[in-house]
């Protein structure tokens, strides 16, 4: 499993240290995470483009009591982030839960970056709803790192159900993005470029100042839309840093766990 980060700032800011009452009576039981994350991407071309994993180096986990309303809090004493030191192999994780009680756990896999790549951001404050809405990755524009696979991420949600005595599960979390990888065939090639995604009329992302290399353009990583279509625009730089060119490409396919590869004469 790959070495892995996470930066949740956002998250920490609901966290509240104080138990549940009904806890200080009850039984503990320990069920044991076995997290493996998967390592290539699934290729929608013959084309092969980056995008191993390898550079995932933390993990974050974080636990969610179900309260009587059948809302969820976030529990912060039984959250932690751990590094991983082998990409390759399953990370063992077990975590001290209630018997009786049931609970959500969110498991997020990342590089590890200082200034944070993502941030995991709940929608809707301490309640959590189901998988779909438990959060969304927010690009930090300061920690990309141009064409790089530190931008990877994975991530999981575990509905355990009434815990009722120690257990173990084998997990794996999965790729939330798209990797979209663009080359040229042309003669001359840019030294930078510019790449923004849309989803219709809506911009969903925005690289800038992506250093190129040779004929490989640049690799973005975004969430895709439901849509499942996007579209690039590309403004092209030479070394001073003067527009050579623009490209428009419409209709891009993209998917979760998908890598979209775009080559011509771009």
């Amino acid at each position: 499993m790959k070495k892995i980060i996470i930066i949740l700032s956002a998250l920490l800011l609901l966290a509240s240290c104080q138990k549940d009452s009904r806890f200080e009576t009850a039984e503990e039981a320990v069920v044991t995470f076995d997290v493996q994350t998967p390592v290539e991407f699934e290729v929608k071309s013959e084309t092969k483009g980056t995008g191993s994993g390898t550079q995932i180096n933390a993990l974050w986990y974080g636990v969610y009591h179900k309260k009587g309303d059948g809302s969820y809090k976030y529990m912060n004493d039984m959250s932690a982030y751990r590094t991983v030191d082998n990409a390759s192999e399953k990370i063992s994780v077990p975590i001290t839960l209630f018997k009786d009680q049931e609970y959500k756990i969110a498991f997020i896999a990342q590089h590890r970056s200082s200034d944070g790549v993502y941030t995991y951001i709940l929608k809707d404050g301490q309640t959590v709803l189901s998988e779909e809405q438990f959060a969304e990755m927010v690009l930090n524009p300061k920690a990309v790192i141009a064409n790089g696979e530190q931008l990877d991420a994975f991530v999981y949600w575990e509905k355990t159900g009434v815990i009722k005595h120690d257990n173990k599960k084998e997990i794996t979390l999965s790729r939330p993005l798209a990797q979209i990888n663009i080359t040229t065939t042309a003669t001359t090639k840019p030294a930078s470029i510019d790449v923004t995604v849309k989803s219709g009329t809506t911009q969903i992302a925005n690289f800038t100042g992506l250093t190129c290399s040779g004929e490989h353009l640049a690799t973005v990583y975004i969430l895709p839309p439901a849509t499942g279509k996007v579209t690039l625009d590309l403004t092209k730089y030479d070394d001073d840093k003067n527009i050579i060119g623009t490209k428009n490409i419409p209709g891009v396919a993209v998917a979760k766990n998908f890598k979209t590869n775009i080559q011509g004469e771009i």
